[in-house]
Formats: structure tokens, sequence, C-alpha cells
């Protein structure tokens, strides 16, 4: 048996063992180490420059010259205690107070802090070059990253294009494999639902947001204008709520949920929690579930979506269901993670022989976690770094008491933080490679957009606001057109032909003086003549509609006659008439006895019409013998009080007020979300918005890639350089022998 190095390599979980003393050369060393220490330390101090001197002829016999293994492992155990990489525990454990979770707590209110405890760093020396270039590098990782993830945000705004999006973090996995545990452990706390049901019933499409400059924590539901949800125990329960809407008879839905986490310990990641898989259906869910849940996870881990399937490690990966549909789609396991939870169920030999399958290899690998946090009193009330910190330690405590099987030599990735930074590296790689062509299909959508603008609205600018200041504008230019042409004539008017329907309601001005000459006597005369025509006029047309629907004229007459028969008692009609009666229909009688109305009126109208016009109703004198001159008269001069009432009082006020009203409660006291749905309630302006929102956010999407791809080629350049010097120093360094 080897012994274990000790270093912080790229996969070395997140403890460090004390190694097996095995062989000779490291009895001598932990005999002789700080001989070695001190001599070490001078042969370094001088040889570098020797080094520089010797690259050249180094350059030429590199290649013969390969030193020993025992003295590998000396140097490489000299770096690791000159670099602060020393054992502190008893047991080959670092001290608690230096772990990365440690570290992330003490320096939580820095940058630097912040990004060390979200990616979980383990903090050895102040000033150790390597240590210090790996934070400097994922930190300029984490914000392109982080720029990536905002522009899938905005992406997701512009519409539905498969076409348009940036690559997300799929979660899948059957119910009972801890999936919401891992998720949980990531964003380092207990929010997602719980429950024996199924209670995942929708896509959760989950947003980390790393916030180096801040202390808080806290959700968003931006779709629900839920902002700064700090109780993570309220935003359990509002997901809890969002997925139970979801009727027993449907089961799930493909309405996503967005939920944005912002905390300075989570990693900037794009993940997509999914319903789990179930084997069995329940009584009161649908037969189709099953199949309903395959083709959901099945439409979100297409290309290039990164797979994130995890498996218990008591179920054999055989029996996976979450591997099983990530092959079909992923048959060679390019973009597939595996997470192997409940390391701690199983016999160490076995985890480790699982996390190194070779039946189901996967290009990412298998990380094995132990993501469960204990219960305990108070701990859904811990804070993320808390049950990080819980988390963490315990996985610690069962990884290091298995040195051969999860030890740095061991090549196999463990840990809840080791998953959380393969993530990052991971979702940062996928993201960088789908750059080209979402942003060669950004510029193809901005091109329509901008020729649809341009061809269908000239280019015209268009917002909510303007044209709600503009509605308001043409409102009030046509209210103040309309309290121009309605006045006080036309209030008159309108009164009087509302009397005029009335008469019968003016009886009583007959008890009263009421003062009256001559012409207004003539006026009202002429007025009721001219009510008496209208209304004998509308007789005739009635008449003429019912001699067209009955069959002619000639008809028509038979019908009549045979009502008025009926009506003297000339004819006896049994029963109640509704099956017909005299030969005629039911629907013709009926016609007939409007037609008899219609007669008797128009014969009443005639001989009012008569009466008016007759010499006796010309005087004023008359006005008892002739009701209704005096009463139309009458009725003019009310209409004409009530109008200077009206008038003045109302109207007048009316006028004044309303356009101040309009512009206090539509103009100033709106607010965005009110002026848009406003906006949008015309179906063109609508479109017309769309189309300019559209445009607008390709253009800020596609300066936001453009700027992107700067930083990137920085970066390129600068690991570039980076490279070069460490591979100059490594020839440097070997030179020596």
């Amino acid at each position: 048996m080897h012994p274990e190095r000790l270093s912080n390599g790229p996969k070395s979980p997140s403890f460090q063992h004390k190694p097996k003393a095995g062989t000779y050369a490291i009895n001598v060393f932990n005999t002789t180490k700080d001989t070695v220490t001190d001599t070490l330390g001078s042969l370094f101090g001088g040889a570098r420059d020797v080094a520089e001197q010797t690259y050249q002829g180094w350059e030429a016999t590199k290649e013969a010259v390969e030193p020993p293994e025992w003295l590998k492992k000396i140097l490489r155990i000299h770096e690791d205690i000159g670099t602060g990489g020393d054992n502190g525990g008893p047991n080959g454990d670092k001290d608690p107070k230096q772990s990365k979770v440690g570290a992330g707590v003490a320096a939580g209110a820095t940058a630097a802090g912040a990004t060390a405890a979200a990616y979980g760093y383990e903090k050895s020396g102040e000033n150790d070059p390597r240590e210090v270039q790996e934070v400097a590098r994922d930190d300029q990782m984490m914000v392109l990253t982080k720029k990536m993830i905002e522009i899938r945000s905005i992406l997701q705004q512009v519409g539905q294009s498969e076409s348009l999006t940036l690559p997300a973090i799929v979660v899948i996995g059957s119910q009972s494999s801890g999936k919401s545990s891992v998720l949980e452990a990531i964003v380092g706390h207990e929010f997602l639902p719980k429950g024996s049901n199924m209670v995942t019933r929708r896509p959760i499409e989950l947003t980390l947001v790393n916030t180096p400059e801040s202390k808080d924590e806290y959700g968003e539901f931006p779709d629900l204008g839920l902002r700064r949800i700090t109780d993570f125990t309220s935003i359990q329960r509002t997901l809890t709520e969002l997925n139970m809407a979801v009727p027993d008879t449907e089961a799930i839905s493909d309405d996503p949920i967005h939920l944005t986490v912002y905390s300075p310990n989570v990693p900037d990641l794009s993940l997509i929690d999914l319903p789990g898989y179930i084997q069995v259906v329940g009584h009161n869910q649908p037969l189709e579930l099953k199949q309903k849940i395959t083709d959901l996870c099945d439409k979100y881990i297409q290309p290039p979506n990164v797979i994130l399937a995890i498996s218990a490690a008591d179920v054999d990966l055989a029996n996976s269901t979450a591997l099983r549909a990530s092959r079909r789609v992923d048959p060679r396991g390019e973009r597939t993670i595996g997470v192997i939870t409940k390391m701690d169920l199983v016999d160490p030999r076995r985890g480790a022989s699982i996390l190194n399958d070779k039946q189901y290899p996967l290009r990412l690998g298998y990380v094995g976690v132990v993501s469960k946090a204990p219960q305990s009193q108070g701990l859904f009330k811990m804070g993320s770094m808390d049950l990080l910190s819980t988390i963490v330690k315990q996985e610690n405590a069962f990884f290091s008491s298995h040195p051969f099987e999860f030890g740095a030599d061991a090549g196999v990735d463990v840990g809840t933080m080791t998953l959380r930074k393969k993530l990052m590296h991971t979702l940062e790689q996928t993201m960088s490679a789908s750059l080209a062509s979402t942003s060669d299909a950004i510029k193809q959508e901005l091109e329509e957009a901008t020729y649809e603008f341009k061809v269908q609205y000239n280019d015209r600018p268009l917002s909510a606001e303007s044209y709600l200041a503009e509605s308001l504008d043409a409102f009030k230019h046509n209210f103040k057109q309309f309290s121009e042409a309605f006045g006080r004539p036309q209030m008159q008017e309108l009164l009087k032909e509302e009397l005029d329907q009335k008469v019968e309601n003016c009886i009583k001005p007959y008890k009263f003086d009421i003062d009256m000459d001559d012409r207004e006597w003539a006026h009202g005369r002429e007025h009721v003549q001219t009510v008496l025509k209208k209304e004998l006029k509308d007789c005739e047309s009635a008449m003429s509609n019912l001699e067209a629907s009955a069959g002619g004229r000639k008809k028509l007459k038979e019908v009549m006659a045979f009502v008025d028969k009926a009506r003297k008692g000339d004819i006896v009609v049994e029963g109640d008439g509704r099956s017909g009666a005299g030969g005629f229909s039911a629907a013709l009688l009926t016609r007939g006895r409007e037609a008899v109305f219609h007669r008797d009126r128009a014969d009443i109208l005639k001989m009012r019409l008569l009466a008016v016009k007759s010499k006796q109703c010309a005087s004023l004198k008359n006005k008892y013998y002739c009701p209704e001159v005096f009463l139309d008269a009458a009725a003019s001069k009310l209409a004409a009080t009530a109008v200077l009432f009206l008038n003045v009082e109302l109207l007048s006020e009316f006028y004044y007020n309303f356009p101040r009203e309009l512009d206090l409660r539509l103009g100033r006291h709106l607010s965005d979300h009110e002026i848009e749905r406003f906006a949008k309630e015309d179906p063109k302006i609508r479109q017309h918005l769309d189309v300019i929102r559209r445009k607008e956010l390709l253009e800020l999407v596609l300066d936001k890639m453009e700027s992107l791809k700067q930083l990137e080629s920085r970066e390129r350049e600068r690991r570039g350089s980076v490279s070069k010097t460490r591979g100059q120093k490594e020839r440097g360094r070997w030179g020596l022998f």
C-alpha cells in the first residue's frame, strides 16, 4: 500500500488525512522532517537562480532525466509544509476553524471571503501563490458565469425559441434518491416542498446569484412580483402552494416556477429541479402520470443542458431511473454528472466502486455525497453557512474515516463542496461552448425584429408611458369637443324628449297657474304635431313589417279579421289558442294581434292629430280644450328651468373637474405594471410594444455577449500566460537534476 499524498489536489475531498506509514522512505522522513525541511529550504533558495541559468541545457536533456519517486514525494511534502498544508488535527484533519466553511464565515464580509465560502476553498497559507492563483482564476470564472446566467435570464424574457437560450443544469432523480437534499445542500437552506404525497408538480427554474458585497440572503419570485423574501420557510411555503395548485387529476404541469436566490454563500448557478420519477401510480393519480413525468424530464434534458443524474448508493446503478433517462439523450455520457447520495448507507468499498463505475461511464464523472443533514432541534432555522457546515462536517467525518477508499489517491470525487465546484466549472464551460451558436441566433432574431419594426411600424418609437400620455391627451381633446358641442340647448332638447315620452306625468301643471304667452303656445302646438306624426309613422312602419312576416297584406288582414271576431265574441276559440285557431298558426295569430294593436293606436293618433290641428287649439284661451298643446308647452318650460340648474350645478362642474381627475388618477398614480397593462389592452399597441421590447432585449443581450466574449478572451490569454510561466518554473526547478 502506497502512502497517501498530503495535498489539496483537484480531486481531493474537503478534508486531509494522516498518511499511512508503510514504506521506509516515509519512516525516514517522519524522523528527519525538520532537517530535510531546512535543507530543502536552503536548496530551493539558491537553486532557483541556478535553474534559470541551466534552463537551456535542461531543454536538451529533460526527456532523459527523471527524478526518483521518493524524491518527488519529499518535494511534494515540502511544498505542502511550505504552503501551510500541514496537518493540524490528531487524525490528520485540519482544525475546524481553518476549514473551508469556517474560512467562509470568518471572511463573509469581504468579496474574497464570500467567494471562498461559495466555492469551498481551503485556506492554507496567507500568501500561498497557488491558492491565490486558484481563487483569482475562479473569481474570474465566477464573473463569466454570473454574466452568462444574467444573459440566460434575459433570453427567457425574449421568448420560447430553443435557439435563444444558454444551458442550465437539469436535476433528475427518483422520488427517493435524495434529490431535494442535494439541492438544499448546494443552496444551504431547506426551501423545497416536503410531504408524503407528490409535492413537486412543476419545474422549478432556480437561479443562484452570488453576492459577495452583501451578507443578506433572500429569494425572489419575479413572475409573482414577490421580492426579497428573507425567510426561507416562506419560500418553502410559497413553492408548496404553487405546486399543490396543480390538481390531482393532472398531477404535474410543465408551467415552470421561477425562483432566484441571492446569497454570498452560493455559487452562480442555473438549476432546474424536475418532478421525481415514480415506479407506481397512486390510486388518486392519473394512470398516465409515470409517462407524463418522463416526457417532462425528457423535454428539459435535451442538449445543451447539463444533466445532474441523482442516484442513491443503496440502489444498483443498473436500476437508476435517472441514469437510464440520461443515456437516452446523452448516450456517450458527455454532459451528465452522476451524483451518488447516501454514501454512508453502503460499505465503503462498494461506495468507491460505484464512483469508479465503468459500466455506466460519464465523462464528467461521479460525485459521492452524504448531503442529508442530521435532524436536530433548531436546524431548520440555521443560516446557509450553519447548514452547510453541518453537512460538510458530517461528510468529512465519514470520508476521512475511510482514506483508502475516498482519499486523495483514490481517484474519486466526494463531498458537497466538490460537487458545488464541479457544477460551477461545468456550467461555465458548457455556457462558453454555446456562446457562438447562441450569439448567431440572437443576431438572426435581432435582424428579424428590426425588419418587423421598420416595415410594420416605420421605426416609430412607442412605450407604455407615451401611449398613456397620448391617450389622455386625445381623450381630453375629444372631451373638450364634447363639452363645446353639448351645452344648454342640447340638454334642454334631451330633457324635453324624455318628457314627451311621458305626457301622462304632467297632469299636475293644471293645478298651478303657469305663465305662458302666445309664442310658447304656438311652439307647443307645432311640437305636438311633430311628435304625433312621428308616432303615427312608427305604427305604419310596424304594420309594414308585420305584413312582410305574415306573408302579405291580404293574409295579415284575414288574421286581423279573425282576431276582431274573436274579441267581439262572434267566434268561440276552444282552448288557449297556443296551438292555433281558425286555421291560423299560433305565430300568425300573434302577428295578427300585434297588427290590430298598431291599427287601433294609429286611429287614435290620427284623431289626436286632427284635434291639435283644429282652429279651437290655435288660441291660448282654449288651453283646457287642448291638453296636449298645453302640457307640451308646460314641459318645455320645465325642461328650460331644469337645464339652468343642471348646467350650473352639475354639467359645468363636471366639465371643469373631469380632466383634472383624469390626470390625477391615471396620469400620476399608476404603477409601471398598471401602465403597461393599460397599454396592452389594445391588441395593436400590445403587438407594437412586444416588438420594441423584443428588439431592445436582443440588443441588450448582444451587447452583453460581446462584452462577455472580450472577458473570455482576456481570461484565455491570462490562463495561457500563467500556464507558460508555470511551465518555465517547473522546467527551471527540474533543471537542478
